[in-house]
């Protein structure tokens, strides 16, 4: 399973950040690299939410699912299946 997809379940469960409403989380740079440590490289883990911001022109490639609320603080949008 993607890092991506893996984030999305572990805040939908609740293990990891907060919700703060139907389909929006608030979590940390630092929450996601230490909650994936082991399982998905930190290189990976500790740049995808700010390559997957909204507004970001940079990361093309990536989907686009984080708001940044502040250094390192993070709203995610978790797509409506």
């Amino acid at each position: 399973m993607s890092l991506r997809n893996n984030l999305f379940k572990a805040l939908q469960s609740r293990s990891l950040g907060r919700k703060v409403r139907n389909g929006v989380y608030v979590v940390t740079r630092e929450q996601v690299v230490d909650f994936f440590r082991g399982s998905h490289p930190e290189t990976y883990t500790s740049v995808i939410l700010s390559n997957s911001e909204m507004e970001a022109s940079h990361s093309p490639t990536y989907e686009k699912f984080s708001v940044r609320l502040d250094r390192g603080k993070y709203e995610i949008h978790i797509p409506a299946n």
